[in-house]
């Protein structure tokens, strides 16, 4: 059983780095091809609605975190009686979210034109727009959240990153075919939602096929909480998160103008998709964590959470340095030619690297409480995040919108990482916390001094095409992994002698 465990773990580690890949490219191909088509003012408004839009997927993931941890031991102990009461709760649940979907966008639909103060296009406009937008959301809540959730809480996220990288492929040249041949955004983004319906429709195949799932046990009224026991709790901690994680667009669009919100969004583009490619590093981390704390495992679990806080160090120094030194001759060499609002924010990109940063070496603990079922005894360290970011961002909107949204984010993802660090050390863990956060200390410090380093080093650099950039990226990449491996010597010496032993014989076998 360890050994599939083990096999599935590094298939979903496998497909999720690759989704990433597919998702970083085709996320660097889209936006610049509409920045180029729509102008800034369109690309932000269309990616202010999305984020608007997202409001209401607080609901989702805040009882697909309750299901998954409920889901783990059912499916460790083969109860296919208690799945299938979990499984029909979450089909139930997102029915209805369905139908609160469908009035909040018909709301927001009637209400962005006045909120974001548009004059680029009419409100008629936006109310299509909107519309647009939203088919590809409807669609995932009707068909395809509750089948997700149950594949990826069995250890086979493989299955749903496969879906995903076949309809992003898919997606990704539809856009570009209808933006070539002149269609207007509406068009483009209508398209790209209806496109979406693939990927739900494969799931809910593949379910139907691999696993039994008795309608006889839907959850009668009355015992509805039985099969999701903290699924309130899941739902509060996740409107906390995505509080958090979508205040700095929404303020940036009633408080600033849509043109910074392309200026975030772009820059978001390149620090988000870095952080999801460290995050793919620890694909099945979830799963795989909560089967070892279901079946009592806690030498493998300790030993295995140790293994993932290295990856997460190591690849944070390594990509986000190198990321760095090379975020502002990519982001003004990406919007060469656009000259609507300044792409140049030193200061701000910075900032955004750093919070990154702290949120991937937050992954492993930040974790750990959904994996062993505890998300009650964790709600304070979620609201607490989500308080800090508004709190921070709003009292400096008025000095400088685009830092103060960084500032906001950074110092949320400080108390977010020393909350769950104290809390994974000394609830489940049982490990020095001292010596965890030191161990953040010196990572933070090195990613410090790369983007200082990126600032400084930005007036000598002449990029003037992606081939040159590359040329300056190569040196970057080895100064970055040099000091990585530093780091990784004082910090994670056991775990970095293991890595090199097995990479060496990975070579020695090829």
């Amino acid at each position: 059983m360890k050994t599939t465990r083990s096999s599935r773990a590094k298939l979903n580690s496998i497909t999720t780095l690759a989704n990433q890949i597919i998702t970083t490219v085709t996320g660097l191909i889209i936006p610049r091809m509409m920045l180029g088509a729509f102008g800034s003012a369109l690309y932000g408004a269309t990616t202010s609605i999305a984020q608007f839009l997202s409001y209401i997927s607080l609901l989702e993931s805040g009882v697909g975190r309750a299901a998954r941890a409920a889901l783990y031991k059912p499916l460790a102990d083969r109860d296919s009686e208690k799945v299938s009461k979990v499984y029909f709760a979450i089909v139930r649940f997102f029915r209805y979210v369905a139908i609160i979907f469908c009035v909040y966008t018909i709301l927001l639909a009637f209400s962005y034109y006045d909120i974001a103060n548009v004059r680029e296009i009419s409100r008629e406009y936006v109310i299509f727009l909107v519309i647009a937008i939203s088919l590809s959301t409807l669609i995932e809540y009707l068909c395809g959240i509750s089948n997700m959730t149950l594949i990826n809480a069995d250890q086979r996220k493989y299955i749903t990153n496969s879906a995903i990288i076949v309809t992003r492929i898919l997606n990704t040249v539809l856009i570009l075919v209808l933006i070539n041949l002149g269609s207007g955004i509406i068009t483009v983004k209508l398209g790209s939602s209806l496109i979406i319906i693939l990927r739900p429709l494969f799931l809910s195949w593949y379910v139907k096929k691999h696993y039994t799932l008795r309608k006889t046990s839907r959850v009668k009224t009355g015992r509805r909480d039985d099969a999701l026991p903290q699924k309130w709790t899941g739902m509060s901690q996740h409107i906390a998160y995505f509080v958090h994680s979508n205040t700095d667009v929404v303020l940036l669009t009633v408080f600033s103008d849509l043109r910074l919100v392309a200026v975030y969004a772009i820059y978001s583009l390149v620090t988000i998709s870095i952080r999801n490619i460290v995050f793919s590093l620890a694909g099945g981390l979830e799963a795989e964590l909560g089967d070892m704390y279901a079946k009592g495992e806690q030498e493998t679990l300790t030993r295995k959470y140790k293994q993932y806080q290295f990856i997460m160090s190591f690849s944070s120094v390594l990509l986000f340095g190198v990321t760095a030194l090379m975020i502002l001759p990519f982001v003004l060499l990406y919007t060469s030619g656009i000259t609507d609002v300044n792409y140049f924010q030193p200061a701000f990109a910075l900032l955004l690297i750093l919070g990154e940063v702290l949120n991937c070496l937050a992954l492993p603990c930040s974790t750990l409480p959904v994996s062993c079922n505890q998300l009650k005894k964790t709600r304070w360290g979620a609201y607490g995040e989500a308080v800090i970011n508004i709190v921070f961002s709003c009292a400096l909107i008025w000095w400088n919108p685009l830092l103060s949204v960084a500032i906001g984010t950074l110092t949320a993802e400080v108390f977010k990482l020393f909350y769950y660090s104290v809390y994974a050390s000394k609830r489940i863990i049982k490990n020095s916390v001292f010596r965890q956060l030191l161990r953040h200390t010196l990572v933070f410090a090195a990613v410090l001094l790369f983007g200082f380093s990126g600032i400084f080093l930005f007036p000598l650099l002449r990029v003037q095409n992606y081939f040159i950039w590359i040329l300056y990226a190569i040196p970057a990449t080895v100064i970055a992994l040099g000091i990585s491996l530093a780091i990784m010597r004082i910090c994670y010496g056991d775990e970095l002698k293991i890595t090199l032993k097995r990479t060496i014989a990975l070579f020695r076998r090829a």
